[in-house]
């Protein structure tokens, strides 16, 4: 039986330290170093014992109890997403996780109950931030956790059974530029649109400004056609790619960088229904001979290969 300072038997496991704090070890087996418990009184640490016991009855990782979820989601990130999405699918999984930071990212693991979540959820919609931004983030969240509970860090997902708020634009404040409401804004008319392309003519980008004005495309998706992608007998572009310029958080073997770099990458579209052929009128089709013509020009003068992509 263990003792306090005046002598009296607090329960078997159970001591007083000098500096008056209460103290129990518990031993986990396995040849793992014992637990040690602490607290200002009896009542505290006989709390934090049962509380840990319970953990054991289940078969949670104890190791693993003083784990913030920012060091989690790193070790998450690392372990099984890094080498398996796209690097601008990496940056979404950032971008959503970063806003979950200031409410939740400083608790431990053990620590966070969904009403912790719950309440960033509100923050957020109180913020401004569109229902589907707010499921983004905690959807990232929700898988990282996920994957702690399989691995007995765990013993439920605090994220499950989340309400998401109705959120209205009552709030919103539409931004202005140069005196225009955004949400007024006009195309441009047909006088503007032959303006632009009687200055623009002279320009190194003529034909680019044509082929988008023509298809419709995104920039993306123009500038990584290939001349393959171009089908000059039937007046069509097959459009299946799209390049963007994304940041690199990881290296090669999944480890974090500790700077950022940014780099361009070629990927397939989010969506199937971005897969298409798109007809080409006259216009196009001579925006594109002219194009091809100024890279044959390029490949004499500086020796360039011209490559194969369209835009350079």
């Amino acid at each position: 039986m263990g003792k306090d300072l005046t002598g009296k038997e607090l329960g078997k496991g159970f001591t007083q330290r000098k500096d008056g704090r209460y103290q129990t070890r518990i031993s986990l087996g396995g040849g793992k170093k014992p637990i040690c418990l602490y607290g200002h009184t009896l009542k505290e640490v006989k709390k934090k014992r049962e509380k840990l016991l319970e953990k054991t009855k289940y078969g949670l990782d104890i190791d693993t109890q003083k784990i913030t979820l920012n060091q989690w989601f790193e070790k998450w990130m690392e372990l099984y997403i890094v080498n398996r999405i796209k690097k601008t699918t990496i940056r979404n999984y950032i971008d959503s996780y970063n806003r979950c930071i200031k409410y939740i990212g400083y608790m431990k693991l053990a620590d966070i109950q969904i009403t912790h979540v719950q309440n960033m959820v509100i923050e957020l919609a109180n913020k401004g931030y569109k229902k589907s931004t707010i499921r983004s983030t905690v959807s990232v969240v929700s898988s990282c956790l996920e994957r702690a509970v399989i691995g007995k860090m765990l013993l439920f997902n605090p994220c499950r059974g989340i309400v998401y708020p109705e959120i209205t634009n009552k709030n919103f404040k539409p931004v202005k530029i140069a005196g225009q409401n955004l949400k007024r804004m006009k195309r441009m008319t047909n006088d503007e649109i032959i303006r632009f392309f009687d200055v623009a003519r002279d320009t190194r980008y003529y034909e680019l400004y044509m082929l988008l004005l023509f298809t419709g495309m995104r920039i993306g998706e123009a500038c990584a056609l290939e001349w393959k992608d171009v089908d000059f007998q039937n007046n069509y572009l097959h459009v299946y790619k799209t390049i963007n310029i994304v940041p690199v958080y990881y290296d090669d073997n999944g480890n974090k960088l500790d700077r950022p770099y940014y780099i361009k990458q070629i990927t397939s579209p989010k969506r199937t229904a971005s897969i298409r052929k798109i007809p080409l009128f006259k216009a196009a089709v001579d925006a594109l001979y002219s194009w091809r013509e100024k890279q044959l020009a390029d490949k004499r003068k500086y020796k360039k290969s011209g490559g194969l992509k369209i835009c350079y």
